[in-house]
C-alpha cells in the first residue's frame, strides 16, 4: 500500500525479479478482474498435465477477493481525482513502506511534493483515451450498487467534456496536470468502443440480460 494515503496496488517486477513500485491506466483493469473476472492459466496438454488457476471474486462468491478489488478500484480514480483535469495519467508510481524502486528515474522534488499530497505521482501525463478506469468503476458499481462509482462516472463525463472536446470529437490529452500542453492531435478508436460503452452502461439498469438506460439519468 502507499505512503501516505494506504492505497492498495498492484506492483510490477523487472527481469531480476525486483518489486517495481509503478502503476498505469492500462493495468487499472485489474480491479474488474478481482471483482469479476475468471482468470485461467492452462499447460501445455501435449506435456501430459494442465493447471487450471481462477481468481475473481463474485464467480468465486469470494468477498475477501472483491473488497481487494473494490480497494483497486479506489486507488485508480485517485489518479483521475487528484489531477488537474480530473483525468487520470498514462502511468504513475508509488513509495511504500517496502520500498519507492520504479527501475526509471526517481522521484524528484516535485514528484515527492505530489506524493506527499495524492499518495502517488506521475511518470508521464499523457492521456490517450485509455477506458480501465472506467471499466474497473463500471465493474465495482455492478457488484456493489454503491452510487459513488455513477458520482465517479459523471464527474469523468464532466472533465472529458470540459478538457477533451474539439469542434469535431474528443481528443487526448498531453498532460492531464497541464491544460497549457494542449491535446494529442487524434482520436481513438477504444474511446468509442470501450469509454463511451463504459459510460453508457453505467447509466442503464439490467433486466434480463437486456440494456436499457434511464434517459433521465444520463440528461436526454
Amino acid at each position: 500500500t502507499s505512503i501516505p494515503g494506504n492505497h492498495v496496488y498492484l506492483a510490477d517486477f523487472d527481469d531480476s525479479r525486483k518489486i517495481r513500485h509503478i502503476g498505469s491506466h492500462l493495468a487499472c483493469f485489474n480491479g474488474g478482474n478481482w471483482i469479476l473476472g475468471l482468470s485461467r492459466l492452462a499447460l501445455d496438454s501435449n506435456r501430459g498435465s494442465s493447471l487450471v488457476t481462477e481468481t475473481g471474486g463474485k464467480l468465486l462468491n469470494n468477498d475477501t477477493i472483491v473488497n481487494i478489488g473494490l480497494q483497486l478500484a479506489d486507488a485508480c480514480w485517485n489518479t483521475y481525482a487528484s489531477t488537474q483535469t480530473g483525468i487520470g495519467p498514462e502511468s504513475f508510481a508509488f513509495i511504500s513502506s517496502d520500498g519507492n524502486f520504479t527501475g526509471g528515474t526517481p522521484a524528484n522534488v516535485a514528484d515527492l511534493k505530489f506524493n506527499a499530497q495524492h499518495g502517488f505521482y506521475i511518470t508521464d501525463g499523457v492521456y490517450i483515451q485509455r477506458p480501465e478506469v472506467l471499466e474497473t468503476n463500471f465493474y465495482a458499481w455492478r457488484a456493489t450498487g454503491d452510487t459513488k462509482y455513477l458520482d465517479r462516472a459523471a464527474s469523468a463525463v464532466a472533465s472529458f467534456d470540459k478538457f477533451l472536446q474539439t469542434p469535431t470529437g474528443y481528443a487526448g490529452i498531453n498532460d492531464v496536470n497541464n491544460v497549457a500542453n494542449g491535446l494529442v492531435d487524434d482520436t481513438e478508436s477504444f474511446w468509442f468502443a470501450e469509454v463511451l460503452k463504459y459510460l453508457s452502461v453505467e447509466y442503464s439498469c439490467f433486466e434480463n440480460n437486456r440494456v436499457h438506460l434511464w434517459p433521465s439519468a444520463i440528461g436526454i
